[in-house]
Formats: C-alpha cells, structure tokens, sequence
C-alpha cells in the first residue's frame, strides 16, 4: 500500500471562506472594540464580576488532575493537555458534549447524523472511535463491547459540568487500555456549588432542550442536587434522501455530597435515562436481491450509580476508592444488547521521601453482557463474562525542586479475554521559572479488543461492479452485483500498540498572551485489518454472491503532528483563543494481505484544522461571542470523498438582572448545509449539518 503523501500545510489548501470567516470575526469585534472604548471605565459591577472570570492568569493556574490522577497546575503539567472551563461552555454555542470538543486542539470532531458523531484524538476517527477514552466523573463511559463512546447518551446539564480535561496522547499509565491517543475526562460540580434552582429552555430549527435542577441542603454538612434533561432534535439535512434521524431523550439523577469538617468526604451520584434515536440504514430486500435505504428506530435506555470516598491522612497523603455500576440496555432492528458493569478501584498518594510523591492502585472491573440478534448480526457467543484486573505504581521525583520533575509510571493489566499487558511512561517537566514550561514524554500503550472483534458474525450486502471483483463471474448485464460480506471475528484477534513520543513548550511572555505548543510522533503496531477473501467467494441459490471477511491485524501506522493554541487578552473584556492542527498518517500492510478498509484510515481525519474564537463583554451585561473553524477535507473512499468546510457560530447574550440570561445563537451560518463525515461500517446514510438558530432563556433562583 502507498503512504499518504507528505502533508501539506493549511496555506496551500484552505478555503476562500476562512479569510471571510476571520475577517467577519474581526471586523465585528473591532467595531464593538471602538463603542466599548468610550465607556470601558463605566463598566457594571456585574460585567467587571465575569471579565475576572476572563482572567488570563487565573485560567493557567486552575488545577487539573488527569494527566497524574493527583491535582497540578494546568500551566505545569507535562502533558499535551487542554481545559474547557464552565465560563467555555456558557459562553460556546455548542449544546452536546461533541460539539464542546471541537474546540480542542488535536481532536477530530465529526457529525455523521443528527444523533451521532465521530470524535477521535491524533486521528483514526469514526463513530466507534477505539483510541479515545472517555470519563465522567472517574466513571468509564467508553463501551469495551463496541470499541468506542455512545456520545448520544453523554448529554447531562452542561450548566452542571464544573471543566472537561482532554489530554492528547498516550494516558494509558493511569487510565489503563484504550487510554492510546487521548482521555476526555468531564468533572461536574460538587453539590454545594450548585445551591438553588436552574431552570432553562432552549428553542430552535434544529434543537429543543429544557431542563431544570435543584440543589439544597441536608444538614451542616450535606449537599444534594437532582436534575431533569428532556431533548427532541430534528434531522439533519438531506443527502441521498429524506433523512430519519431524530433524537429523543430524556434523562433525570442526583448528587449528594458529604464534606464535613474533618478529613474524610464523600460522594453519591447517579443517573438514569431513555430514548428514541433514528436512523436511515442500507438494508437488503431478499425478494429482489437488491439494497435500499430503510428508517429504523432503536431505543436505549439505562442509568448509573456511582459511591466515591476520600480521606487525606496529612497534607501529602491521600486514600479514595471509588466503585459504579452501569446499566444500558440498547434494542434496535437487527439486535438486542445488554450490559451490565461493575468497577471498583482504589489508589493512594503519600510521599517515599522529601523527592519521591508515589501514587498506587488498583481497579476490578466486571461485565457481563448478552446479544440477541438477527441473520444480519449476531455473536458466536451470544452471553459473555469478563473481568479486568489492573494494578498502577506512579513515582513523581523532584530532581530540582520547583524547576525539574522526572515522572515514572506504569500500568498492568490482565483480561481473561485478551491476555495480559504492561504500559509504561515516563515523563520529565522543566519548569525555569513561572512563565515557561518545557516538557516531554515517550509511553507505550495498548487498545484492547472488543467483544465484537473477537466474536461478531456481521452481514452487508452491497451493489458492487462487476469488474471491481476479482474473481471470474457470469458476463452480460446488469453491471452490477449484490454482494454479501460476512465479517466473523476470531478469539484470535489481537491487541493492538502504540509508542508514542511526545514534546511540548508553554509561555506566557506577559500576563495577556500565551502560546501552548505541543509535537508529536507515534509508531503503531499491530493495527486491525478487514481481510476481504474474494478467492473464497461462492454464489448461493438466490444468485449472490458471498464473501468472507476476516478480522487481523496485519497493519502497522505511523502518525505525526503538531497542535498549537494561543491566547490573548488585549483588553480587560475581551478574549481571543486561536488553535491549529496538523495531522499525518502512514499506514502499511504487513506481508502480502490485501485489505479493503485500511487504505481509507489514513483519510478518516483531516489532516488540517483552525479555530478562532472571540469572547467579548460590551458592557451593561451584554455579550458578543464569535466562533470561526476550518476543517480540511476527508478521502473516506472513492464514494465519500467529504469536501473542506468552514463554519462560523454567533451568540449574543444578554442579562436583564442577575438571574436571567437571554442569548440568541446562530450556527453554521456561512452555507446552507455541509457534510462533515460518512460512517461505513454499518451502512447507515449520513446527513448534513445545516445552518441553525436557536434562542435559550435561562433562570436561576
């Protein structure tokens, strides 16, 4: 197989309509900059009250715990990481948990339907994006039977959430399998800071959201909030039909938060939730022989509950344990799966010396899930019992106090379905003085293989031509055959690696500006191959032809790239955030396989993108909010060859007392409609994301 070209750089490719884009950013924000400039010192109490919560210096020094499971300061960490703060999401345009993320640098961010996304770090994208671990509160979300995240389901109150930590890169030394390319970890706030009642109502072309939520009380010591979400968005734009992918859910929970005085505290939480989600799917009609699209419905539904406690024993010891229980039940045309999760782990921090911050734990995870299927999709094992056993030791050292960290870390894992693996990192952080932050890494980290990979039977039938089949067929028309490709996974499919090495430099010249540069390079190994036996192909009694497919892992990868995010603050009320990433991705085939699938990975991702957003007060309690991006175009395959797009979102907020807030949002407003990516796997039909208005009024009391 070829290597991608070499990449090329956002100068040679980028769209006319991104100029526009930048250019309408500024030249809205510099207008308003000229009316502020006369009242700038008039400024409300209430307004000067959220451009502290602009504060640069404040921003950088918040305190992230992903990257070592132990607090830190966001500007000192020695990972490639990014922090979307509660002030982010108030003032973003985005309404789902996905599109918060395309603000990060790194992450590859994708719309397939108005219910599903593909959402992936340092590339490999699609909607069961395998490399990307996903965590709310601690709490796993990403499921290990599908390789990937069910974003539709990760729709909580984005009021409740106090910060999202993305790492990019390797996190798989604390975080364990499938942690390869990155950890989204979104926290939510403690009980007690969400005292009083919310309640909002969000009315749109695409998008009806209303919601509400309580938070009091429960002696000197207690806090509690419970919370409602119900959620009905339209479809998405047409492509190759009407398309029926509307999206309804409904979800309620609670916390209760337990801090008394002394060292210990605890945490209660769950969440429970139902809903209808559609979809339009290439399905065969046995009568004919021939494909269609079909509107199908599935319905999901499940919750969770979630027990943590901690107690420091001193200022440099700590002990938690935490342990949930997760429940989803997902029934739709071709399957009934059910899961069922527990997890319990524990870890503790104490110092081995003056120099040696030593952090352990452990963690037991059991599933048990069933499959219930149809001649389309089935399992060789229709009920399965898993456990994963894991085990992590962390050595934090100060080789200069203050100036130099050496972290040394590692993972042990053991599955009694895919064996046992060891994933170690070590880290060094150069920290000269309180404005630059040098840092690198080298990890090695292993994605574990699912329960479909290992046991799935899976049937698509597709119209294929006649002279892309490489096997003698009968001549003369029609030009085309239905063919059917049945995938049958092996126990003998195997996990796959990756080293990654990893460098990145953090500045902050002067209290308004900072640069955040981080380079990577990843070596694969071992990567999953969809083995296509064309030379197996038989034709059975209704005239189709069938082909075996097969699960390997015969490919090997080799990704770099680069992500770059800035920030300035040139006036007190005004904020302006730009990011850019570069991706490339080459891909070999091990021996002689051929491979049908692997040699549109490397075009799932883009290989450029840029956002620029602007956060501006204009004063009397009004806000502008600008946000501009450009995606390069995607190669999926010969048929889904997606275009370049750029996008620009518009909010305008205003609050009339300290209670209310009223905000109008455009999105997507520079096209009609543009397509953002095609899923393959499973032959449903993408739509496109369309332009869109909404308007959202917010109380609080």
């Amino acid at each position: 197989m070829q290597a991608k070209p070499q990449g090329h750089f956002p100068c040679r490719t980028i769209h006319i309509n991104l100029f526009r884009t930048m250019f309408s950013i500024v030249s809205i924000t510099s207008l308003c900059m000229l009316i502020l400039q006369a009242r700038a010192l008039a400024a409300s109490a209430s307004t000067l009250t959220n451009l502290k919560h602009m504060d640069l210096e404040e921003l950088l020094a918040q305190e992230v715990s992903s990257a070592s499971k132990t607090p830190e300061k966001y500007f000192q960490t020695g990972a490639a990481i990014y922090v979307i703060t509660s002030q982010d999401i108030q003032r973003s345009t985005a309404t789902t948990i996905p599109d918060l993320l395309r603000m990060v640098p790194g992450l590859q961010v994708a719309r397939i339907d108005a219910n599903k996304w593909a959402v992936s770090s340092r590339g490999f994208n699609g909607r069961f994006a395998n490399k990307l671990q996903v965590l709310v509160d601690g709490r796993s979300v990403y499921s290990p039977s599908f390789s990937g995240t069910f974003w539709d389901l990760q729709d909580m109150v984005l009021e409740d959430i106090e910060r999202i930590e993305v790492i990019r890169g390797p996190g798989a030394s604390l975080w364990g399998a499938n942690a390869v390319n990155g950890v989204v970890n979104i926290i939510t706030k403690k009980a007690e800071d969400t005292l009083g009642s919310l309640v909002s109502s969000l009315v749109g072309t695409e998008d009806q959201v209303v919601q509400a939520r309580h938070g009091g009380l429960m002696g000197m010591d207690t806090s509690y909030r419970i919370y409602f979400k119900g959620r009905n968005a339209d479809t998405g734009g047409p492509i190759h039909m009407d398309p029926e992918d509307q999206w309804n859910k409904e979800q309620g929970g609670f916390r209760i938060d337990w801090n008394p005085l002394n060292k210990n505290s605890a945490t209660l939480q769950g969440d429970i939730f139902t809903g209808a989600f559609g979809e339009n799917i290439n399905l065969l009609d046995p009568a004919t022989g021939t494909t269609g699209y079909e509107d199908k419905t599935i319905q999901k539904n499940g919750g969770n509950i979630r027990f943590r406690f901690e107690r420091n024993h001193s200022e440099t010891s700590s002990t938690s344990f935490q342990i949930y229980y997760d429940r989803l039940k997902h029934d739709e045309y071709i399957c009934l799966y059910q899961s069922d999760i527990i997890d319990a782990d524990i870890q503790h921090s104490f110092d081995l010396s003056p120099r040696h911050h030593v952090l352990v734990g452990g963690e037991l995870r059991y599933l048990k899930d069933s499959f219930k299927g149809d001649s389309t999709l089935g399992f060789t094992q229709n009920k399965e019992r898993t456990a994963l056993y894991t085990g992590f030791i962390q050595d934090r050292i100060d080789l200069a106090p203050d100036m130099l960290q050496l972290t040394l870390g590692a993972k042990f894992e053991y599955s009694d379905e895919w064996g046992d693996a060891v994933e170690p990192t070590a880290r060094i952080v150069m920290t000269p003085n309180a404005h630059n932050t040098l840092w690198a890494s080298v990890s090695r980290a292993v994605r574990s293989p699912s329960r479909g990979e290992q046991s799935v039977l899976f049937s698509a039938v597709e119209q294929v031509p006649k002279n892309a089949i490489p096997i003698p067929l009968p001549p003369g028309p029609p030009d085309t055959v239905p063919v059917r490709f049945t995938v049958q996974g092996s126990k003998d499919y195997d996990k796959e690696w990756v080293t990654a090495y990893e460098l990145g430099y953090r500045i902050m010249p002067t209290d308004t500006f900072s640069l955040d540069i981080a380079g990577f390079y990843n070596e694969y190994d071992d990567l999953r191959t969809v083995t296509t036996h064309f030379q197996d192909g038989t034709i059975n009694a209704q005239g189709m032809l069938e082909i075996p497919v097969e699960l390997t892992n015969k490919m090997d990868a080799q990704t770099y790239g680069a992500e770059i995010t800035l920030e300035w603050q040139p006036r007190p009320f005004w904020r302006v955030e730009g990011a850019y990433t570069f991706l490339n991705m080459h891909f070999q085939i091990q021996g002689n396989e051929y491979d049908s699938h692997a040699g549109t990975t490397d075009g799932d991702s883009p290989q450029n993108q840029i956002s620029i957003r602007s956060l501006l007060d204009l004063g009397h309690n009004v806000q502008l909010d600008l946000w501009g991006r450009y995606v390069d175009e995607l190669t999926i395959s010969d048929e889904y060859n997606i275009p370049a797009y750029t996008t620009l979102d518009a909010r305008l907020a205003w609050s009339p007392t300290p209670n209310v807030e009223l905000s109008l949002v455009g999105q997507n407003l520079l096209e009609k409609n543009h397509q953002e990516y095609a899923q393959q796997d499973l032959n449903v039909a993408p739509t496109s994301v369309q332009r869109s208005m909404y308007a959202k009024i917010t109380f609080t009391f």
